[in-house]
């Protein structure tokens, strides 16, 4: 239908959007076969205008429906026929387009290599016989980060399946490839160092992301493939950083290698902790500009990556998964089955953790968030970290520390997003429940509804995970390992596991409840209080909808009939004394 009849814009955008989501479902393989040459003369005609027939439309239509058919091409792009002479004519139609790298439409080539090579080759255009002539000619065009990207995209597809590449060969250049993307250097929004293609061309690039965002995270997971990949004996001393690191708590008495202790780790983890430090001096949490963005979302990457290598190796090792499947069913996850060097691995953490506690306490909301999900990831990959980054948090608390008030918000966003890494599978957070209570408690403030916003968000998540009980049953015994233990290590490597005496902790836990739970319905009163008529603000209606949902979540916690009774008691008592009946 879309290729015969002739329609609108409009319904060719619909039909498009139609066959994306049908295609999009990678559980089911469809029988069909794409036939690319159709789409993408069609979106080259429409980006440069060559096809003067047809339908009219507005540019703003056009646009959409050029967004939608490049998507499209995207997603459709893993059914081009792998027996017929297909994936030739992609191939050499780029290459000969290509190789006139003095040509404006030279990005056409490699745009088609982008959206419409499958990332599965058979073996008579396998990636080892492309990748040498391909990096050649990335090479040949510098300080391009539209040129950069796609070539990063490439080479992101080309590791799942390259058997014999060098890819240390370009190991070096990825750092100074990164170094560009890190946008080191130059003033806020000053990207005009970096060259660019005609403009029109971006449409190809499949995505409204940010370019440089785009970059990293190729670079990262390059980067990251190098180093795991090789699983060999050379192994050099990687000392900890040399940049003056966060100071632990005195109490903490753990060797973090890349952080405060040295390691025999792969030479190009020493290399990535190397260049973390010579970027070290450009990375200003109090700056909101484009360097320590990009870096935060630098280590953010990194650390995702880990933490996806340690969850695909535990289901390597305990689930078979995929073990008989073809190569082409197998290529997303392959790449991580390497079993774990946990001396490299802790190295690299322990190399951004500073990077990443700095981050936190940034005047950047996306900077803040990308450490608090980096914290995550890492609490995710080993428990025994919270024993160092917990104590740290904890002192933003501290009625002595100067920038509390600043520091806080940092905080308790950086809990809501941890607190299930911190009960499962090792539940840590037992430890520190009863102070973030009782500490967090005065964030319930009328006057600043940030503070209050996240608190209430705090105790939302909370209440969702744990339960409110005056005495807890500590018969069944929770494990101390974290879930590195149960992945596929190299090494005999690892961090002794941290023991929980739960009897205690539940005890202190219970303890805390019968105190705390009567000063907390005080503060949602208050704050009911406090608040103007509903459709006033928009914001004090979101505030309305915390309250309910932290106090939804509270009254579904409680499983004592003592904590029911308090609050049924404050309950009755605010409506003896309110004259909520007669308000807005």
């Amino acid at each position: 239908i879309y290729q015969i009849k002739q329609m609108s814009f409009a319904d060719k955008t619909k039909i498009l959007t139609l066959l994306t989501n049908i295609l999009k479902k990678k559980e089911e393989t469809l029988d069909y076969i794409f036939n690319y040459k159709v789409f993408w003369n069609e979106v080259l005609d429409r980006l440069l205008r060559e096809n003067k027939h047809g339908s009219c439309a507005s540019e703003e239509i056009i646009a959409g429906y050029v967004y939608k058919l490049v998507d499209f091409i995207h997603v459709a792009r893993r059914y081009v026929s792998i027996s017929d002479t297909s994936i030739a004519d992609i191939i050499t139609s780029a290459n000969n387009k290509l190789s006139i790298n003095r040509s404006t439409n030279c990005i056409e080539g490699l745009l088609l290599l982008v959206n419409c090579l499958p990332t599965y080759l058979p073996d008579t255009y396998n990636y080892d016989k492309l990748l040498p002539a391909w990096l050649d000619i990335w090479k040949s065009i510098q300080q391009n980060a539209t040129w950069d990207v796609a070539w990063l995209t490439i080479f992101c597809r080309a590791r799942k399946y390259s058997k014999s590449f060098d890819w240390n060969s370009i190991y070096g250049m990825l750092l100074l490839k990164a170094k560009e993307f890190l946008q080191i250097g130059k003033a806020d929004g000053d990207h005009n160092n970096n060259h660019r293609v005609a403009s029109y061309y971006s449409a190809l690039l499949n995505t409204q992301e940010d370019v440089y965002k785009i970059g990293i995270n190729k670079i990262v997971k390059l980067i990251y493939f190098i180093i795991v990949r090789k699983q060999d004996n050379n192994f050099i001393l990687g000392d900890p950083i040399t940049v003056t690191p966060v100071n632990l708590i005195e109490e903490i008495n753990i060797s973090i290698p890349g952080y405060n202790s040295a390691a025999l780790v792969k030479s190009e983890a020493v290399e990535l902790s190397i260049f973390l430090q010579s970027i070290r001096l450009y990375f200003y949490p109090s700056n909101t500009g484009n360097w320590t963005n990009y870096l935060t979302y630098f280590v953010q990457i990194l650390i995702e990556e880990i933490s996806k290598h340690v969850g695909f190796s535990i289901s390597k090792k305990n689930i078979k998964l995929l073990d008989n499947q073809p190569d082409r069913l197998n290529y997303n996850i392959a790449i991580y089955y390497q079993p774990l060097h946990l001396p490299t691995l802790h190295y690299l953490i322990g190399s951004t953790i500073s990077l990443i506690l700095e981050g936190l306490y940034g005047k950047s909301n996306a900077s803040i968030y990308a450490c608090a999900l980096s914290i995550k990831n890492i609490l995710s990959i080993d428990s025994n970290y919270s024993y160092v980054l917990l104590p740290i948090l904890m002192q933003a608390f501290d009625k002595n520390n100067i920038t509390q008030s600043h520091l806080i918000p940092s905080v308790l966003h950086a809990f809501i997003v941890c607190i299930q890494q911190l009960i499962n599978p090792n539940p840590i957070i037992l430890n520190y429940l009863p102070s973030l209570l009782q500490l967090s408690l005065p964030g319930l403030d009328p006057s600043d509804q940030m503070k209050t916003f996240l608190t209430l968000e705090l105790y939302s998540v909370i209440f969702s995970n744990i339960t409110v009980q005056s005495q807890y049953n500590t018969t069944n015994k929770q494990t101390n390992k974290s879930y590195i233990n149960y992945a596929n290590i190299s090494t005999d490597h690892v961090l002794t596991n941290q023991s929980i005496d739960l009897e205690a902790v539940y005890e202190s836990l219970s303890s805390v409840w019968s105190e705390w739970i009567p000063q907390f319905i005080d503060k949602i009163f208050v704050l009911c209080d406090q608040m103007p008529p509903k459709n006033k603000e928009k914001k004090q209606n979101n505030l309305i909808g915390l309250v309910v949902n932290c106090v939804n979540n509270f009254l579904l916690s409680i499983k004592s009939n003592e904590y029911k009774a308090i609050f049924e008691s404050k309950l009755q008592s605010y409506f003896l004394s309110t004259s909520i009946y007669t308000s807005d």
